[in-house]
């Protein structure tokens, strides 16, 4: 759960137009004036939180299940 966390975290940026990786940290627009997407979005984190939430329900893994609430509650309007 902490690698899919940290894998959405520091995730690179993508141009929607060029698919060029962002280079320059403080630029909003790539050079070819297209916007940068992330690579994974939130709506594939929200499934793997998800999962991971009922698989610790299920299994009664209590520190499983307050990494995930924990990580839910950081990223507000993911899950609702």
């Amino acid at each position: 759960m902490h690698r899919k966390a940290m894998a959405y975290t520091l995730q690179d940026l993508q141009c929607k137009k060029c698919l060029q990786i962002k280079l320059e940290n403080m630029t909003e627009y790539c050079r070819c004036t297209g916007e940068f997407q992330t690579l994974i979005s939130r709506h594939d984190l929200a499934v793997h939180l998800k999962i991971f939430r009922g698989i610790a329900k299920h299994y009664k893994m209590p520190t499983l299940l307050e990494a995930v609430e924990f990580n839910i509650q950081m990223n507000p309007g993911l899950i609702t």
